[in-house]
Parts: structure tokens; C-alpha cells; sequence
């Protein structure tokens, strides 16, 4: 049984993250497990997905070692859960980078249009990000098909409860399942495992983690405008001594600086700036600038907040000044 002989082959050691597993579907449909915490000599360090699959390139090529995430079908999580005992477990793909996917050709074009324009590796890496859109794509139908990939190939595991969950709401970085949508499993019900009575069949709950950097775009730019209005309010309320919490805004500030607008081509087309800072100063990167300020100096923090706002006043009255590689990706 795959689930429960995880317990046995990695003692339970493993401090706060005892029980947490990742886990990538590689390109080669090989289902690749690791704790997340191993031990190296006395330590114990964290595994990433991109150690499970790594990549020479950060566009698709795969090797033994690599300094990027490679190339891999689906990644996410398996955790225990209920009484901790094995019989049960959460699968998740919170962690598995499923919220920012690019597609491969896309990857390979950018970097041979910024290796053609003469800049270094390690510009278009660090750049990548922020010139490239990402795709929206939720991955509960992924899962599904996962779980009834366990079960042809022998996996004895009956399926729990499927549910759908903000990641805003997690406790300890697993999902408040009190807090969830339960949702249709769909065709997971059909894959699941039928056991007698003497059968132990582990349980498994599938978690589509919701963020709201998976919405589509809603709003217009005027729309956006009045959000960052509200947030610079809140600032002035901290900066003139009211009670509010630094970490509200900053929570409000991270929403807006990730909020799925900024990231609609859709949405950027109508904006006349550098939105993310691809090769250059962006406008995200000003409000993140604001954010990690707010905890040490508000009186900085407001002064970072007003070059923001110019930034956004820039993006939505002035001239056209995105990069090449923006307009045409």
C-alpha cells in the first residue's frame, strides 16, 4: 500500500512538516515522492518539486541536477490527516507552482528573443516572471485524474471528501476542511476503491486550493484604481496613529500587487507602462516595495507608497512604454 509505507521508509522525524510529503507526475507520467523535510547529517532541510525534477533550462530540459524547477506534468502535496495514523490523507497541488504554468514553447521563445538581444542567463531567469503571462489554470480536474492514475496502477485508495478551499483559510498550511466547498468529485468516485470488510484502504480528500490570483479579471482599470484608493487610506490611517494593523494593508497591498488583472493581457493592453518590471522598474514592484516596508518604517513606506501611486497614475494616463517582449507575449 503506497500511502501507509511512507511511514515506514521515513522515520517520523521530521519535525513541524512530520507527515508532509511533495510529489510531482514527471513528464514521463512517473509518479515521484519525497518528505519534505530530509535529514543531511544532523540537519534537516527542505526538498523542493525542483529537486524532484530539475532543469538545466527553466524551458524544458531536464537533467540530473539543474539550478531550475524542470519540466513535470502536475506537483503538489500528500499530508496525513485525521488521526495522523496513515488510514487517512489530504492531496493537494498548493505548493506545486500549478497557479503560474507557462507553456513550454512560450518559455523557449522568450529566452532565444532575450539571448538574440544580448542579455546574460541569469537576466532572462530572474526576468522571466515578470515579462511572461502566466495561464490561469485550476488544477482540480488534474487531480481527479491522478487519483484514478493511483488507482489503475494498483493504488488501494477509496476517496474521501472533495473540496474546494481558499488558501487564504489554511491552518498551519494545510486546508480547514470545516472552512471548504465540498464540490462533485466528478469522475473520481467511479476510480475510487470498492473495499470489503477486511480490507484497510487508505482514504484520500482531494483539495483544489482557490487563490485569488486564479480569478479571471473582472474589473476595469478604474475599477483597479479605487481598490489602490481604498489601500492608500488605510495607509494614511497608520501613518497618523490609528490602531490599524500594518499587516491588514499588507495583505491588501500583496492582493492587488498579485491580483489576476495584472496579469490579463486583456487588462495590461489598456495600461501604457512597465506592469511588473520586465528588464526594468515596474509598477508591481514599487507596491512590493511598499509592503515589506510597513513592518519597519511607515514614514518610508509612505513615501514609497506616493512613487507607487505615480506609477499607477504613469500606467494609466501616460504614453505607451511597455517592453518589445510585453506587447507581444
Amino acid at each position: 500500500m503506497l500511502l501507509p509505507s511512507l511511514l515506514k521508509i521515513w522515520p517520523r522525524d521530521r519535525g513541524a512538516q512530520d507527515g508532509d510529503f511533495i510529489w510531482i507526475l514527471d513528464e514521463d507520467y512517473n509518479l515521484v515522492i519525497a518528505p519534505i523535510m530530509q535529514r543531511r547529517g544532523q540537519k534537516l532541510v527542505e526538498v523542493k518539486h525542483g529537486d524532484l525534477a530539475p532543469g538545466k533550462t527553466f524551458f524544458g530540459e531536464n537533467g540530473i541536477a539543474g539550478p531550475y524547477r524542470g519540466l513535470a506534468r502536475l506537483g503538489g502535496e500528500f499530508n496525513l490527516a485525521g488521526n495522523r495514523n496513515g488510514s487517512e490523507w489530504i492531496m493537494h497541488a498548493k505548493s506545486g507552482y500549478t497557479a503560474y504554468r507557462v507553456p513550454v514553447a512560450q518559455a523557449a521563445s522568450y529566452y532565444d528573443v532575450q539571448i538574440q538581444a544580448g542579455r546574460n542567463e541569469t537576466d532572462i531567469a530572474k526576468n522571466f516572471q515578470r515579462c511572461v503571462y502566466r495561464e490561469i489554470y485550476r488544477v482540480r480536474e488534474a487531480l481527479v485524474r491522478l487519483f484514478c492514475f493511483m488507482r489503475r496502477h494498483g493504488v488501494k485508495v477509496s476517496l474521501g471528501e472533495f473540496r474546494q478551499c481558499d488558501i487564504r483559510s489554511s491552518a498551519g498550511g494545510l486546508p480547514d476542511l470545516q472552512q471548504c466547498t465540498v464540490k462533485d468529485p466528478g469522475n473520481a468516485s467511479i476510480c475510487s476503491y470498492q473495499s470489503t470488510e477486511d480490507d484497510q484502504v487508505t482514504t484520500m480528500h482531494i483539495i483544489d486550493w482557490y487563490a485569488p490570483g486564479q480569478d479571471r479579471c473582472k474589473l476595469s482599470v478604474a475599477d483597479y484604481g479605487a481598490l489602490l484608493k481604498n489601500v492608500e487610506m488605510d495607509l494614511m490611517r497608520l501613518v497618523e496613529g490609528d490602531f490599524l494593523k500594518p499587516s491588514i494593508v499588507q495583505k491588501q497591498i500583496r492582493s492587488l500587487r498579485k491580483h489576476s488583472c495584472l496579469f490579463s493581457k486583456e487588462f495590461t493592453d489598456q495600461l501604457h507602462c512597465n506592469v511588473h518590471g520586465c528588464f526594468g522598474d515596474g509598477f508591481t514592484r514599487k507596491l512590493k516595495e511598499v509592503e515589506q516596508m510597513l513592518v519597519t518604517d511607515l514614514q518610508e513606506a509612505n513615501r514609497l507608497w506616493s512613487l507607487a501611486s505615480t506609477a499607477w497614475k504613469d500606467c494609466k494616463d501616460g504614453e505607451p512604454t511597455m517592453t518589445g517582449l510585453e506587447a507581444s507575449s
